[in-house]
């Protein structure tokens, strides 16, 4: 049933969503501001609500949408109460009777109670709103205290915040979108974009909705150059969502054509935009960058030429035999025998400021990358930094190197003065590193330190902008080593000729799948059939909802038939169906179950299989670790659950859900830079079905993989360029400069 359009009040926020989304309560209010009903809660989605903060107490709001029943659990009794599922929210400005309640309600408001608020209202009516407006504290001060009318005056000045964005509301504009103009615009926020509204592309607004504001109330014409440059923004800032940083000219006008309809505009817009802009850049009028992807790829080819200068002489300080003797005490201490391809890897790091170790899982590259330190410490007392996009990865660096490694992100918040030019800094699981980070973590490093990157060309690129790792490996003047051969333990699986025949993209040939065993495997199945047959293999392979020893279910999906949030959601139910509700104290409604987001109705149990979503450094459990529910605790003041985080007992308050998603599957990117003893893979025809995703998925597993679905689907991905070389990039432009 859909709800009349209803004037609320704020009276408590229940839950605020980390990217968005809110829970809320109020109460019915009419213009005078009595209250008609009882509370209501409302569940707003991320969608309409991306910045929970702008939702407060006190507030009001019209809202509608979907009524339904929501029941939860108080004293040990079973509740009913009224929800609605907003799907229209707009920011009300109070007056009269609503804004006293507002101040007298509001904890904000230090110093102003209902008596004081009702003075206020008295003594200056409508133009109160004005006064506070203009920070006219002195006459506020007659009724209230000075510092009372300075924090109203502070307080209200949110008031404005939310008044501009009504006004972006209105033209379709999204609330996080709108808190970044107002931030950068501040108090003339709505005249700078009336005066240009095409100022809201640099903002990732929608174009379509800009334009037609643009062309239709404030009279635009269609030939205005201010229309025609932004439309250049907009495709480039569109390119750049899809992960490219350069476009070529034709590519470019295909995309105006679609924007400006008219041939004659387009061309219009080319020859404006062959000139220099503010968010843009153009390279001989046949390639056009965003600003931004412009400025970062030439730093970080510039950077790169710095340290391949530098190799000569980083090379010289280790002529002779210095690095022979030490890798011979290395071997000797360690008790192993380097490949010939682990040795010329060593040398290779150890004579270049710059250089690559490529290879895939078991061969060898912790074994070379301890060679290295060894020598690098024994010549020089290299400081050794290791750094991995993913806490978890971090951790596994620090446990098989014995070395401290820690997040880029950690990297980056650290002082410049940490390193020197005695520093030697290892990322690992570098395929993942986009051109952002790379660009910050050039930045973060003196000219005379060592970068060693380190990962697999053929796993899965970045998710951000950009592609580093995977075009330097076509370069022949960037120092690398690949390790190909695989350790005996590893290749008598059979993964890794399986994975080698689709990095060369060759179908490969499958195991027959007869239960328990080893190899890859291909089960054809209809994408009906997919989710019973996944749930069914994984119980045939040994798992059974309680642990990740045996089996891990991995999908490039996260939505629809073998995705992430379906399969997690069906194996929740199908193994957690009796163990005890997790739950907490709620200020207002006592003991209620804690729900996977604002969208879903999934609610933690006892004994759920989990994975930790973001790095809590203060109870050290990263981003990717896995982890199991298994022990409850519902009292008010305490720690609502404990997990076992993969050996390390953790507590958790209520604050750390949001921290937590259900792992009976995994996607692709959390379970890269892991291993399982036994894999199961979804595959269906999916825009995140290609070549690396199936490789990366495949040489998760260590003993035995198998495929379930679409064969067809998972054979063309194999046969067809990667999406990491579909970007379009400047990378290639820039290198090619030092190429020569």
């Amino acid at each position: 049933m859909n709800a009349s359009l209803l004037t609320l009040r704020v009276s408590s926020v229940r839950s605020r969503g980390e990217d968005g989304g809110v829970i809320f309560s109020g109460v019915p209010v009419d213009l005078a501001g009595n209250v008609l009903d009882e509370y209501w809660a409302v569940k707003a989605s991320s969608k309409l609500v991306p910045d929970s903060s702008h939702i407060q107490k006190g507030q009001l709001w019209q809202v509608s949408g979907k009524v339904s029943n929501y029941e939860y659990i108080r004293d040990g009794k079973s509740n009913v109460e009224r929800q609605l599922n907003a799907t229209l929210m707009t920011f009300c400005r109070p007056a009269g009777e609503n804004l006293i309640n507002y101040l007298a309600t509001n904890p904000k408001f230090t110093g102003v109670g209902r008596v004081k608020a009702q003075k206020l209202w008295a003594s200056f009516g409508e133009s109160l709103f004005d006064l506070i407006k203009n920070n006219e504290t002195q006459r506020l001060s007659q009724v209230i205290s000075q510092a009372a009318a300075e924090t109203l005056c502070n307080e209200f000045q949110q008031l404005d915040v939310s008044a501009a964005l009504l006004f972006l509301d209105r033209i379709g504009v999204s609330r996080c979108v709108g808190s970044k103009i107002i931030q950068f615009y501040g108090k003339e926020s709505v005249s700078k974009i009336q005066e240009n509204p095409y100022r809201l592309i640099a903002f990732q607004s929608k174009w379509a909705l800009i334009d037609q504001f643009a062309t239709g109330p404030l009279g635009i014409e269609l030939d205005n150059p201010k229309r025609l440059i932004s439309a250049v923004e907009e495709a480039l800032y569109s390119f750049f969502d899809k992960k490219d940083t350069a476009v070529q000219r034709d590519i470019l006008k295909g995309k105006l054509r679609s924007l400006l309809k008219q041939d004659d505009l387009v061309n219009k817009a080319l020859s404006l935009a062959e000139g220099e802009g503010d968010y843009y850049k153009s390279q001989d009028g046949s390639v056009f960058y965003p600003a931004s992807s412009y400025l970062m790829e030439r730093y970080v080819v510039e950077r790169l030429n710095t340290f391949l200068v530098g190799a000569s002489v980083q090379g010289s300080l280790l002529e002779g035999d210095f690095i022979g003797d030490a890798l011979a005490a290395f071997e000797r201490n360690e008790g192993i025998t380097l490949n010939q391809e682990q040795r010329q890897a060593v040398i290779t790091c150890c004579s270049n400021s710059f250089s690559m170790i490529l290879g895939g899982a078991g061969t060898g590259k912790t074994t070379v990358l301890k060679a290295v330190f060894a020598v690098l410490q024994s010549i020089h007392g290299c400081v050794i930094e290791q750094v991995a996009l993913a806490g978890r990865a971090a951790k596994r660096m620090t446990e098989s190197t014995g070395l401290p490694a820690s997040t880029i992100a950690a990297f980056l918040r650290r002082s410049d003065s940490d390193f020197t030019d005695n520093t030697a800094v290892v990322i690992d699981e570098a395929s993942m590193v986009d051109l952002t980070l790379m660009y910050r973590l050039l930045r973060k490093l003196p000219d005379g330190c060592r970068v060693i990157m380190v990962g697999d060309q053929y796993q899965l690129p970045p998710i951000g902008p950009g592609l580093i790792f995977h075009l330097l490996v076509r370069h022949e003047f960037i120092p690398k080593t690949e390790l190909l051969v695989v350790r005996r333990q590893e290749a008598s699986s059979g993964i890794p000729a399986v994975s080698m025949s689709i990095r060369n993209h060759l179908i490969p040939d499958f195991f027959p799948y007869n239960g328990l065993g080893g190899g890859v495997s291909f089960i054809q199945v209809n994408d009906q059939s997919i989710n019973d047959k996944v749930i069914e293999v994984y119980e045939e392979l040994g798992g059974n909802g309680e642990d990740f020893d045996h089996v891990q279910i991995i999908s490039a999906t996260r939505k629809d038939v073998g995705g992430v949030n379906t399969l997690n959601m069906l194996m929740h139910e199908r193994y957690r169906d009796d163990d005890e509700f997790l739950t907490y104290t709620h200020e207002e409604f006592g003991q209620v179950r804690f729900q996977l987001d604002t969208q879903s109705s999934i609610s933690f149990r006892k004994n759920d299989l989990v994975i930790q979503t973001k790095n809590d450094y203060e109870k050290d459990v990263m981003n990717g670790t896995l982890g199991k529910i298994t022990h409850l605790s519902n009292q008010e003041g305490s720690s609502v659950a404990t997990v076992n985080f993969e050996g390390k007992t953790v507590s958790l308050t209520e604050s750390d859900l949001d921290g937590l998603d259900l792992a009976y599957a995994i996607t692709v990117h959390k379970a890269q830079g892991s291993q399982f003893k036994r894999v199961v893979v979804p595959v269906r025809r999916s825009f995140n079905l290609d070549q690396t995703m199936l490789y990366t998925a495949i040489t998760r597993g260590v003993e035995q993989v198998v495929l379930i679905g679409d064969f067809h689907a998972a054979s063309k991905a194999i046969s067809s360029l990667s999406h990491a070389f579909r970007r379009n990039t400047g990378l290639e432009v820039f290198l090619s400069v030092i190429e020569k």
